[in-house]
């Protein structure tokens, strides 16, 4: 499995700490293993993690991008989901899917980097 960095630039990541995460390569059929697994059976990369609250208040929103990136760096695909209304020192879980026929380059897929910005 590749690695995770959150990523600079948009987002304040003082506020929100990514407490852990991983990546499951799913099949027609269910779970096929952990990490990003090529092969002609997968269908879909599911990207799950835990983020914690640390900005001393309860945050409205938190915005956590997943970015996929092949071997050589090269940005594949982006997946987004939000997560409303965590008090103060709380941890939430997220989940991002990544399917096969929506993300050009998808058996080439190697790492997932995150920003992360709660509001």
């Amino acid at each position: 499995m590749g690695g995770c960095e959150e990523l600079t630039g948009n987002g304040d990541t003082s506020k929100v700490e990514l407490v852990s995460y991983e990546v499951e390569t799913h099949g027609m059929f269910g779970v096929i293993g952990s990490g990003f697994i090529h092969g002609e059976n997968v269908y879909h990369y599911r990207v799950t993690g835990t983020i914690k609250n640390k900005a001393g208040y309860k945050l409205d929103r938190v915005r956590v991008l997943a970015k996929l990136f092949d071997s050589n760096g090269i940005f594949l695909d982006n997946g987004i989901v939000l997560v409303y209304g965590i008090p103060d020192t709380h941890t939430e879980d997220f989940s991002i899917s990544f399917s096969r026929c929506d993300t050009d380059g998808f058996e080439n897929v190697d790492s997932v980097k995150f920003r992360i910005k709660g509001e």
